[in-house]
């Protein structure tokens, strides 16, 4: 089964595309997650060198179209998910996660929807950070992915696949972590 993670920004994106052979995955022991293999991980500013506040709502629809139409649309299987965390209605991340939603669907795509405190709750080999040191929710979240993934990354088939510019790190671990817990709980 294939797998397509992606977390939308205001005009940047991350995918983690992974293939899962439905073998069991035991959330106690890092060794399972070998039955996730990568097969690509794309982190990407879609207006490089653009200042956010100029794009506008169909900028972004643009933009997001054509990335998909020449990066991600060749990965798309009979049997791929896309799995998208809700996002916020009126924000400009509302509108990537409208159109990538539409998207997928138009190309027959299964869409799961992720709720971004669930996987927050997500523990590994017994391992959780712990982030109530941070000064707020959206940090905390954000670095609880990134920990999660930065443990676990190393047991993946094919982690040599996962590359990507350090400063979307936050980007893919919500992909990441997204994956992980659909596939656990």
């Amino acid at each position: 089964m294939r797998y397509i993670s992606v977390d939308p920004a205001t005009k940047s994106i991350a995918f983690l595309i992974a293939d899962y052979n439905k073998t069991p995955i035991d959330i106690e022991n890092l060794d399972t997650l070998i039955n996730i293999d990568i097969v690509i991980t794309i982190t990407r500013d879609l207006a490089p060198g653009v200042r956010n506040d100029s794009l506008d709502e169909v900028d972004r629809i643009t933009k997001i179209t054509k990335f998909l139409d020449e990066n991600i649309k060749q990965f798309i299987t009979d049997d791929t998910t896309l799995l998208i965390e809700r996002q916020i209605s009126g924000t400009k991340t509302y509108i990537m996660y409208v159109a990538l939603c539409t998207y997928f669907v138009m190309n027959n795509v299964k869409v799961v929807y992720i709720h971004p405190t669930k996987k927050n709750t997500l523990s590994i080999g017994g391992f959780k950070p712990d982030y109530r040191k941070y000064p707020d929710s959206y940090r905390a979240n954000k670095e609880h992915s990134r920990s999660m993934f930065l443990y676990c990354r190393d047991f993946f088939k094919n982690k040599d696949k996962i590359k990507y510019d350090k400063k979307y790190e936050r980007d893919l671990s919500d992909c990441f972590t997204q994956l992980i817990y659909h596939l656990f709980l």
